[in-house]
């Protein structure tokens, strides 16, 4: 029967009450049971939200504990930067002592006294006489096909590839023989002088660069150039660069630093030691398509007739 109808009978027959009364309790019985589950669901999200409010409180120390962290970190990568330049600015004063006091030994020889002009920037790159040191062979290309500003390109070089030039024809007249003493196969071939004019203050814009003196920064310069002369991205950007010239056998020196046998302290106070000879490096293609050639010499500084074909 339905509640209903049991509802209805009871109105007639009081036998239908206990059934009745059974079933009212029943439902009170559930009743009080869903009350309960209510309770249990909400002391649980309670719980739950307790426990998401910890663990809230947790992520939010160990952000803060990684935030102090990274500071720290940051700080001693500050640090530890200021004592690498600190020690790299040490190594540099060391190797400067050390060669400059190489150096002055040298030049206390009565030989070395006044061996070097002091060339001033503005001095060297007003000069206008400039001489090229090769072989007549080369010297005919370079008249016919004109010069190349990556000339030398992946050699070991001061100041790295490009066309070189001498303010002293004594100096690349000795270059020229020196050249082909060292690496040409055949020894028949005539020494020569290339005589340019060249005018720098045309290209005011230029990028360039000036050594005034044989220093650490000279010395780093030139290493950068040699030990990495076939690395591109190692090259530098100046469209010329002056100075003087390491010491006469840079590419044994760095042989044997390659080979370990020699520090670099060793290998710096070699291209340190004096030396009177003076370079001009162009590697901007404008400026060597502005160079003039006034005359071809030998060895001897007696002019030689080359035929431009």
């Amino acid at each position: 029967m339905t509640p209903r109808e049991l509802l209805e009978a009871a109105k007639t027959d009081n036998s239908a009450m206990p059934l009745i009364m059974s079933l009212d309790d029943s439902v009170r019985e559930l009743k009080d049971k869903l009350y309960e589950f209510k309770r249990e669901v909400k002391d649980g999200m309670t719980n739950l939200r307790m426990d998401i409010a910890v663990l809230g409180g947790k992520v939010e120390a160990l952000n803060e504990r990684v935030d102090k962290n990274l500071v720290e970190y940051k700080t001693i990568a500050n640090e530890m930067r200021a004592d690498n330049a600190r020690l790299d600015a040490i190594e540099g004063k060391v190797l400067y002592s050390a060669t400059m006091t190489r150096r002055d030994g040298n030049m206390s020889n009565p030989e070395n006294i006044n061996a070097r002009r002091a060339w001033t920037e503005e001095e060297f790159f007003s000069h206008t006489q400039w001489f090229h040191g090769t072989h007549l062979e080369w010297g005919q290309k370079i008249i016919e096909q004109g010069v190349n500003a990556k000339f030398n390109k992946g050699s070991e070089l001061d100041f790295g590839y490009g066309f070189y030039l001498t303010p002293n024809w004594e100096w690349a007249k000795e270059y020229a023989k020196r050249t082909i003493n060292l690496a040409s196969k055949d020894k028949t071939r005539i020494p020569c002088v290339l005589e340019f004019e060249l005018n720098l203050k045309d290209f005011p814009t230029k990028k360039h660069l000036f050594f005034r003196e044989l220093d650490v920064a000279f010395a780093d310069f030139v290493f950068q150039n040699r030990f990495y002369s076939k690395a591109s991205e190692k090259q530098h950007q100046y469209d010329y660069v002056g100075g003087p010239m390491s010491d006469g056998k840079p590419i044994e020196d760095f042989y044997q630093f390659r080979c370990n046998k020699i520090s670099k302290q060793v290998l710096y106070e070699r291209i340190l030691r004096p030396r009177e000879d003076w370079q001009l490096l162009l590697r901007s293609q404008e400026i060597c398509d502005s160079l003039v050639l006034k005359n071809v010499y030998d060895s001897e500084g007696g002019e030689v007739n080359v035929v431009v074909i």
